[in-house]
């Protein structure tokens, strides 16, 4: 982002660059120097060069066309990095969310251990279950323990993606769900169609083609040459000299194929253009709907889905502590119950980074937070 905004800078001071006129140059001549060294016909004369034409605010329109393709460069790096940052946010809160679900899916193993055992020194259980059991927290632990990594490295990504330290620490994050239907899709495409910054750089592109195709056409202008200063001569004295030129342009089929190339440019950047707002539109339509998707499936499992799984935990754990059920069914459904719940927090990573997606493709996305 500095080194975009470094360069929308350095664009802008273009025009004034290109639009100035050429340097005058300062000359000093001996027409006539006798060998005796007694006198000399000779002069100092500045000489400056002057276009007939509108060349020198063409070519300013052109950098100025430059200047603004830069500083909506600038804006859409900005947005990708926001995006980004963004996708490495919800990245860290699903693992963050994982190991909460992880710890409390060992903290309910480690209490079918205990009860499993009661059962087993009452003559009601199996050796066999307490082993299981046993065997579930390892496996709990142990992927635990790489989550642990997974955790640090995302941690990483986020420090990278905001120009921290990797190693920097971070704090609890803050996540919540965007629940809303996105608005309709004539309005996110008018939206989209009015603030990308790539539609403003192409659009940028286009002006400054349009403005090489006026440079070319200046060049049938005659460029003027002024040339005056004192002069002395042995004969006459002191004076002044003065010139006035003029060029002639005559070779008019390579000027001509200059207007042809530049006008060819502009065309592809109109077709560029065309082609730009038709990918924008279906961008955001497929964006769109996979924020209803995502919606869809969060809201199915939170209203619907997960409860039932709770119940039949519940369920299961209560009969199994009574002695009237087996182990098995509680360890099923607490292997469900974690499953859900774990597509829930998937489900809440993929709206919200549907929702980021949706809000990059309308250039919406500065100023949102999770």
């Amino acid at each position: 982002m500095a080194a975009g905004r470094a360069r929308a800078a350095a664009a802008s001071e273009r025009p004034r660059i290109v639009s100035a006129l050429p340097d005058p140059m300062v000359a000093v001549t001996a027409d006539f120097l006798p060998f005796d060294l007694h006198g000399v016909n000779g002069n100092i004369t500045i000489e400056q060069a002057f276009p007939l034409s509108r060349v020198r605010g063409n070519r300013r329109r052109v950098a100025e066309a430059d200047a603004e393709r830069w500083s909506a460069d600038t804006q859409r790096i900005g947005l990708d990095v926001e995006l980004e940052a963004l996708q490495a946010f919800f990245m860290l809160a699903e693992r963050r969310e994982t190991a909460v679900i992880l710890d409390e899916q060992i903290a309910i193993t480690g209490e079918l251990v205990v009860i499993a055992r009661a059962h087993l020194a009452s003559g009601q259980g199996m050796q066999a279950d307490v082993l299981r059991l046993d065997n579930e927290i390892a496996r709990f632990r142990a992927d635990r323990r790489a989550l642990d990594a997974d955790i640090r490295g995302a941690e990483a990504m986020l420090d990278t993606a905001l120009a921290r330290e990797p190693t920097a620490s971070v704090p609890p994050l803050a996540w919540s769900d965007d629940l809303g239907e996105p608005p309709p899709l004539d309005a996110l495409a008018r939206k989209a169609l009015g603030d990308r910054p790539e539609l403003a750089s192409a659009r940028a592109d286009r002006r400054r083609a349009l403005a090489e195709v006026d440079v070319m056409r200046s060049m049938y202008g005659p460029m003027a040459l002024v040339r005056a200063g004192p002069a002395y001569m042995m004969s006459e004295g002191t004076g002044m000299m003065a010139m006035v030129g003029i060029s002639i342009p005559i070779w008019r089929e390579s000027l001509g194929a200059g207007v042809s190339e530049a006008k060819a440019m502009a065309a592809m950047a109109s077709a560029d253009i065309d082609a730009m707002e038709r990918m924008f539109v279906g961008n955001i339509a497929i964006a769109r709907e996979s924020v209803l998707a995502e919606r869809t499936r969060l809201l199915a499992i939170q209203q619907d889905i997960l409860p039932r799984a709770r119940q039949v935990v519940a369920s299961a754990t209560g009969s199994f502590a009574a002695g009237q059920g087996p182990m098995l069914p509680v360890l099923d459904a607490a292997r469900d119950l974690r499953e859900i719940r774990m597509q829930e927090i998937m489900a809440r990573t993929r709206l919200s980074t549907a929702w980021a997606r949706l809000r990059r493709e309308t250039a919406g996305l500065s100023g949102t937070t999770p």
